[in-house]
């Protein structure tokens, strides 16, 4: 819209180059040229402005003679949009007259509101603001302000401050100039000559969302045109393309149209033979195309409007419709004209910086569709969010780009920050009062797909159901993706009739749009149906269409894994188990690469929730695992050892270098006197877990302040951990494997895997198994153990009872399953069938594992516990065992944070606030005093923080990292958050210290110090040197673990942080045995023992005298 904006002015000038007038004089002077703009023969005014200013040249005349002619030359110029072309006429004018009269004579004010106005149009907006004064000037000091010139100036001002989104002021500075140019002229002349400055007034009106009035007053000046016989003119043909827009804008898109094919026969009359207006109504009715998703169509109108154009058209017009056809070919699929395009595109510099937006968006979507994220999203970084900038009236670019954030947002798994984008877009279309309806329905689909990407399928069906393809608001391509959407959750759901009659509609649509083969939602319907076709076992020809969608998506597409997983799983329904094998690995060995490609500068936040996101080459791995013939299992659970020990590398291995990387980065900058911005990364992300805690009222004070804090934190983490990335590169590593475990294992020790397969893609289920490995096993042995819902739900519950009770003996009721049957028989006996009794068993949790401590399940037939029975060592991964584990002390620094101060401080003035009633913990004083004395008389330097002192702060700002660090205080953890905070789950568990009831809010928000210590904040510690951390607390140890492909609260966050070893719990603790506990492992610990012996010796003294593993079983070691 924004080409149309200024052509107008041109019409006021034109007389004004002629004489200079005083409101007292209401007559102008007629002329040659004005009755030929008048009679709309802008043809013949052209030629007879060229052969005026030829005949001029020729004669020899005086500069001030040339005066007039090149102005009429620059101004006709402008009338034909050749902007570049009027301002060589007119810095000639300007120079003539500074070299000869000097610049206070008043024709350099006429010409210079000409050449500001070329400017404008050009975008060229930088020393715009200085021109203008200097009109200004000359007008106080010469002409006054009482004459046309000076409502030109106004209204150049107008222009500009529209260009700078100062759209009151650009209201008022028109309204002032139509009502002198009214003082000054007769009504014919206002209507022939300035009737723009009030076409102008009304395209504000529609940009500001009052589009109703702006058609109202555009038709009323149209009829008054037509009534005075000036409907053959320039004027008139614009005040028709304004109705155009106004209609546009209320995507009333067939009156637009009609108001298009009306302009252009009115431009037909008067400029034939300038064919930069016909490309002008072609690129507004390939809007009309865009804007209704006919894209096909489209395309020639745009290919036409770039040959109307010539190299004297304004560059910004030719790129943009360079761009708008490149958008049209990443909507159709075509995606090799589209890589050829922008090639050619690819330096190009809008003036108009709003164009970059949709230049972005292309550049953003073809990245996405290549798989390349990372790419993705610094494209998508260049875009402002508009709603954060303050922005009041957003254009269609705008729209299209929060819609492209909110998706590729979702695509990554980050629902809740998506979540967070989609209310603020609603609450932006809810104020403002734009008729424009269109990013309604755009919003309901973004839900959508957020809950298909939960995998709240029925949710899904419900609200798509209730959208009615009948509506109109509803474009073709949005209709194709509901029906996409809506396929894909009844093939989810099972319902596979309708999820094939829904796909096949989807495909009816797409091809009235015209969607090409290759296009990536076309693939991924056809593989749908496919895959249905497998369900009802028809086979006939299904091995090549599998193979014919392959060949036509990118590698590096996520849907690349995904068709080779379906043909995976086609291959397994027909028993080629061996064919399926081979092509499952290929699908998991793509997604592994492309995890590398964008692990690289990916938070561990952010890994986490791809990982979730693009995992169903895994489901169905997992599930062809499950069903596999005996002759081919013993791959498959190979594969599954090695999938495991990749998890490993991606989730904690890679998370500690990752943290390294970047602190060395850190003391490098500094090392050269720069800034490394990492300490103001960990304070902003302290801002945003501060937040989280806050009460309502001060979420929503500080929601603004959280949102942008958010949005800044995101893309500086990114920047930096590219750039440290680049600082410390490093050879891609070869992954473990399973043999290399084997081989590290002694003849007496065995490993056990426990694997939680969660199906989201096929059967919706998951299930438990354990992987068996010895020295001298030839293979993982495959141990499946119980109901997922067993395990998890009666079991546990049983589990936490029997735990949490202080009597030696519970009793049991007759129906009641056995714990120790339940999560530990199964693995027993596969040990015990072994030729060599294992004297350690390495253990490696999943899912519900993770809150059960296997050595408090007793076997009720030999009355013991499996801690009296077998030394386990837990680890994160077995991988840990071909790494070095020996703890061994340098410096033998110690910190002992106990005791905090929970005191609330009432001052109302001040504004203190909890959300926490908090017992004090006097017991856990004696506790650090008894740690610390352990420690001093082995010489070890110990610190200790209590009181006042045990805080966040503290913790936070160590200046080296200690080698051991024990934390006494209270634990949290919560089973869900129910604030809509990005990354929630990481605020899940955390730690409790002196902070939390001392100070206001404000302050706390300001130092990101609440005194409460997330897991989401750990993980930005540097404890790179702590070889062992101690969280003497209550829940510390649980995670979000029935969900484990989500973040693993204080244990994930701590050992991310660079510590070894950790002592945690998992049920709340008993404050004299937890002291117990602690000063016998410290004492054996000391004394020589290694941690694992020295902590299992502890418990077995509190067995002894305590009995009830309510006192001695809560805490458990993780290696």
């Amino acid at each position: 819209m924004n080409k149309y904006l200024f052509q107008f002015f041109i019409t006021i000038l034109f007389c004004a180059c002629v004489t200079v007038q005083s409101r007292s004089q209401k007559i102008l002077p007629s002329n040659t040229l004005g009755a030929f703009y008048l009679n709309g023969d802008l043809e013949e005014e052209y030629k007879t402005v060229l052969q005026q200013l030829k005949e001029t040249e020729l004669q020899d005349s005086s500069p001030i003679e040339l005066i007039i002619p090149l102005m009429n030359a620059g101004k006709i110029s402008m009338f034909l949009e050749k902007y570049k072309r009027a301002n060589k006429y007119l810095e000639k004018v300007l120079k003539i007259i500074e070299d000869n009269t000097g610049w206070l004579y008043p024709d350099y004010g006429i010409a210079l509101n000409f050449y500001i106005y070329s400017k404008l149009k050009l975008n060229e907006l930088d020393d715009i603001e200085f021109l203008l004064k200097e009109v200004n000037t000359i007008h106080e000091k010469s002409i006054g302000k009482d004459n046309i010139s000076y409502a030109n100036l106004l209204f150049n001002e107008a222009i500009y401050a529209y260009k700078m989104n100062q759209f009151e002021v650009a209201e008022a500075k028109v309204l002032e100039a139509i009502t002198m140019s009214k003082e000054l002229t007769t009504e014919a002349e206002y209507y022939g000559r300035y009737l723009f400055m009030e076409l102008y007034l009304n395209k504000l009106y529609f940009k500001t969302s009052r589009e109703n009035i702006a058609l109202q007053n555009l038709n009323i000046l149209k009829d008054k045109l037509e009534e005075i016989h000036l409907d053959n003119t320039f004027i008139y043909s614009k005040t028709i393309l304004f109705i155009g827009n106004a209609h546009f804008a209320k995507e009333e898109f067939i009156e637009s149209e009609k108001a298009y094919e009306e302009y252009e026969k009115v431009i037909d009359k008067i400029l034939p033979n300038h064919p930069e207006f016909y490309g002008d109504v072609y690129s507004r009715r390939s809007a009309i195309l865009m804007y209704t998703s006919r894209y096909n169509e489209c395309i020639p109108f745009l290919q036409k409007t770039l040959e109307q154009y010539d190299e004297d058209t304004n560059e910004d017009k030719r790129n943009r419709i360079k761009v708008k056809l490149a958008y049209c070919y990443f909507a159709l699929g075509m995606y090799d004209k589209l890589d050829v395009l922008l090639d050619k595109i690819e330096n190009i510099r809008f003036e108009n910086t709003e164009y970059n937006t949709l230049l972005h968006i292309v550049r953003t979507e073809r990245a996405m569709v290549a798989g390349q994220y990372i790419k993705a999203e610094i494209n998508l970084s260049k875009i402002p969010n508009p709603l954060l900038t303050g922005k009041k009236y957003l254009t269609f670019d705008d729209q299209l780009a929060l819609q492209l954030n909110i998706r590729l947002t979702i695509l990554l798994g980050r629902l809740n920050k998506a979540k967070v984008l989609i209310e603020q877009w609603k609450e932006y279309l809810a104020t403002s009062k734009s008729s424009n309806q269109k990013f309604y329905v755009n919003i309901e689909l973004l839900e959508v797909f957020s809950l298909l990407t939960s995998n709240n399928y029925k949710e899904v069906i419900q609200k798509l159901e209730s959208i009615s393809s009948d509506n109109p608001q509803i474009t073709p391509y949005e209709n194709f993706v509901k029906h996409l959407f809506l396929g894909h959750a009844y093939y989810a759901n099972r319902d596979t009739l309708k999820a094939k009659s829904t796909f096949e509609k989807a495909l009816t649509i797409a091809d009235k749009i015209q969607y090409t083969e290759q296009h990536i939602d076309i693939l991924k319907v056809k593989t749908y149906l496919l895959n249905i076709e497998v369900a009802e076992g028809n086979y006939e020809g299904i091995e090549k269409k599998y193979k014919k969608i392959l060949d036509k998506v990118e590698v590096n597409n996520i849907t690349y894994s995904k068709v080779l997983s379906d043909i995976a799983y086609c291959y397994a329904a027909q028993n080629k188990w061996e064919l399926a094998f081979q092509t499952i690995s290929k699908a998991l060995e793509n997604r592994k690469q492309l995890y590398y490609s964008y692990f690289a500068s990916a938070s561990e936040v952010d890994k986490r929730l791809y990982l979730r996101k693009t995992k169903y080459a895994f489901d169905i791995f997992y599930d062809l695992l499950l069903r596999a013939n005996p002759d081919i299992q013993d791959k498959f659970v190979a594969l599954a050892y090695n999938i495991q020990l990749m998890n490993y590398h991606f989730y904690w291995q890679d998370a500690q270098k990752q943290n390294i990387k970047l602190y060395n980065f850190q003391h490098d900058r500094r090392s050269h006197h720069y800034p490394s911005y990492l300490t103001q990364l960990n304070l902003m992300k302290s801002r945003i877990a501060t937040f989280k805690f806050a009460s309502d009222e001060n979420k929503s004070k500080y929601k603004k302040e959280w949102i942008e804090t958010d949005l800044r934190t995101g893309n500086l983490e990114k920047t930096l951990l590219r750039a440290a990335a680049h600082f410390e590169e490093e050879k891609e590593e070869a992954l473990f494997k399973w043999s290399d475990i084997k081989n590290a294992l002694k003849e007496d020790e065995v490993v056990v895997e426990i694997v939680k397969a969660q199906l989201y893609e096929t059967s919706q289920e998951a299930h438990y198994f354990a992987l068996l490995l010895s020295r001298n096993s030839s293979s993982p042995q495959f141990i499946p153990l119980e109901n997922t819902d067993l395990l998890e739900k009666e079991g546990y519950a049983l589990y936490l009872t029997q735990m949490t009770s202080r009597r030696s003996l519970v009793l049991m009721k007759e129906d009641e399953h056995d714990t120790y049957d339940l999560y530990w028989k199964p693995i027993q006996q596969e040990i015990d069938k072994l030729q060599r009794k294992p004297n350690k068993i390495f253990l490696v949790n999943d899912g519900v594992y993770r809150l059960i401590n296997i050595n408090t399940l007793k076997n009720t037939k030999t009355d013991q516990y499996v801690l009296e029975t077998h030394s386990i060592v837990p680890l994160v991964s077995s991988a840990k065992l071909l790494q070095n584990n020996t703890l061994t002390f340098k410096e033998k620094t110690a910190v002992l944070f106990g005791n905090p101060n929970f005191d609330k401080k009432e001052d109302d003035v001040r504004g203190v606030h909890s959300n926490f009633k908090i017992s004090s913990l006097p017991g856990t004083q004696k506790e650090v005093d008894k740690v610390g004395a352990i420690l001093k008389n082995d010489n070890w330097n110990v610190k200790v923080y209590t009181q006042e002192n045990a805080t966040e702060s503290n913790i936070k700002n160590f200046k080296s990292s200690p080698e051991i660090l024990h934390i006494a205080t209270h634990g949290f953890f919560f089973k869900q958050t129910s604030n809509n905070n990005i990354n929630s789950s990481l605020f899940q568990s955390g730690l409790i210290l002196s902070e939390v009831n001392s100070k206001p809010f404000s302050e706390k928000f300001k130092e990101g110090n609440d005194g409460i210590l997330s897991a989401y904040e750990v993980l930005n510690l540097n404890l790179s040197q702590t070889k062992l951390l101690v969280l003497s607390a209550c829940k510390t140890g649980i995670t979000n673990s029935f969900e484990d492909e989500e973040v693993l609260g204080l244990q994930f966050a701590f050992h991310t942080a660079g510590v070894k070893s950790m002592i945690m719990s998992l049920w709340d603790v008993d404050d004299f045995a937890t002291q117990k506990l602690m000063n016998d492992f410290y004492t054996n610990f000391i004394g020589g023992q290694s941690k694992n012996e020295a902590f299992r010796k502890a418990q077995l003294n509190m067995l002894e005298e305590y009995g009830s593993p309510y006192f001695w079983g809560a805490f458990t070691i993780t290696n």
